[in-house]
């Protein structure tokens, strides 16, 4: 027997997260969005889709301009009238990302007590988040390791020019990092559509010539091109280099979904790329974001995708909660969800690509003896972007194969009469077994249980 490991959950060839920022969502438009998203309920939008779409919440609203946003507490820690609902929307799966503690643009105010007070509720409750998303504006001290703006959220400490050392107020990913958060948007965004697939950066800059429809890429690519025709570090090649940054072109970085990252404070996490555009947030750019022709290209790349979306923003405020097209487009995005496009909530669909790249790549198959075939599952520090970037890095150490919960959605081909055990650590993890896929293969894959 062979065996081979699939790179999404059967039956599908790509994966996406529509990953929504809550900004100007009411707890009443969270309501309606999520009943059409998320349940088979008939809504004013048609039918419900039942989709795995998560939202984010704001702990804090501090923004004076925006005050009816739904939010956890108020600024004294106070929970608010909502926080009952965002409680019960956390529970149910609906909501899975933090939008950093909250929205303090246009005024600031941002301290580490706040993180503080928030992680003494969030523990008292049960809460808890994997993935932090920056938000906002200048304001927003709290965002981490962002490019384009200030951030102090990772950074525990300033050293002024007379030598002393003085704690930063707004330092808080030692709190976060402790409530559960691994993966974080640090307000960068890709306009390449298909992550985790090979992307050579010549090929990188044709696609975002194609896609923005600007000369932009194009120019890019020729003088990458050219510059790639002379030594390395040569000056024609330094001198191409150069120009390219210069472009406005965002530049090559990989294609890589999760990208290793260490904190100012120290702490390994991850980042993660996010597909969209600054002009793409809005609700009736998401409908364009999710066209068929989009959704296709998705699928022929085997690529994933997590969305820069915001239900709660609309080119015409006066205009329907949700847009016609973007009705159109999330069942358009439904009927390829039942056997060609994995839809799934952005923490599952993180965790998913994390323990496909640190326990499935690594894993090792014995055939025969006396227990019969099976997959043994390995975990590989290597291979696992929340490891760290350095060998000494105790986290690897520490980390270990990850709970079989963990691991859930992973399936290999296999050829055999009979599918192969899967052993993880010493018992035997369920799974169930699948027939033919679009390539004619058998496959079983983990359900993330114990047998």
């Amino acid at each position: 027997m062979t065996v081979k490991l699939r790179k999404f959950p059967y039956p599908f060839r790509g994966a996406i997260a529509i990953c929504n920022d809550c900004d100007l969502m009411t707890r009443e438009s969270f309501q309606k969005i999520h009943a059409f998203l998320n349940t088979a309920e008939s809504t004013e939008f048609g039918d419900g889709l039942g989709l795995d779409i998560a939202d984010s919440v704001f702990w804090y609203n501090n923004n004076p301009y925006e005050p009816d946003q739904l939010a956890y507490a108020g600024l004294d820690g106070k929970p608010t009238r909502d926080a009952g609902f965002i409680r019960e929307c956390i529970e149910k799966g609906r909501i899975d990302c933090l939008h950093a503690y909250g929205d303090f643009s246009h005024r600031g105010g941002f301290a580490r007590k706040h993180a503080e007070t928030a992680a003494e509720e969030m523990e008292k409750r049960g809460i808890s988040f994997r993935v932090w998303l920056n938000h906002g504006d200048r304001h927003n001290f709290q965002n981490i390791a962002a490019e384009y703006l200030p951030s102090l959220g990772d950074t525990p400490e300033v050293v002024m020019t007379d030598g002393k050392t003085y704690p930063v107020w707004e330092y808080h990913t030692d709190i976060t990092t402790a409530l559960g958060v691994r993966y974080f948007w640090n307000h960068t965004l890709t306009e390449i559509l298909g992550q985790d697939r090979p992307l050579s950066r010549t090929a990188y800059y044709r696609e975002l010539a194609a896609g923005s429809g600007s000369g932009g890429g194009l120019f890019a690519a020729l003088v990458d091109k050219a510059g790639s025709l002379f030594p390395r570090g040569s000056f024609m090649s330094r001198a191409a280099k150069l120009t390219v940054e210069n472009s406005g072109v965002p530049v090559f970085g990989g294609n890589d979904l999760l990208i290793p990252h260490v904190l100012g404070d120290g702490r390994p996490v991850c980042r993660f790329r996010r597909w969209g555009h600054w002009r793409t947030d809005t609700s009736e750019a998401l409908g364009e974001m999710l066209s068929g022709e989009n959704l296709d290209t998705l699928i022929r790349r085997e690529g994933y995708a997590i969305t820069y979306a915001h239900f709660g923003k609309r080119r015409e405020p006066a205009g329907p909660l949700l847009p016609d097209s973007l009705v159109e487009s999330l069942k358009r995005l439904k009927g390829e969800s039942e056997n060609r496009i994995w839809v799934a909530r952005t923490s599952r669909l993180l965790e998913y690509n994390r323990a496909w790249r640190a326990v499935g790549g690594s894993s090792v198959f014995r055939a025969g003896g006396k227990t019969g075939d099976a997959i043994h599952l390995v975990y590989d520090a290597g291979g696992d972007p929340l490891a760290g970037t350095s060998p000494q890095d105790e986290t690897k150490a520490a980390a270990g194969l990850p709970p079989v919960e963990e691991l859930a959605g992973l399936t290999w081909y296999f050829d055999g009469d009979y599918p192969p055990r899967v052993i993880h650590g010493d018992r035997d993890a369920d799974f169930r077994e699948n027939p033919p896929d679009h390539e004619g293969m058998r496959s079983i894959t983990l359900t993330g249980n114990y047998l």
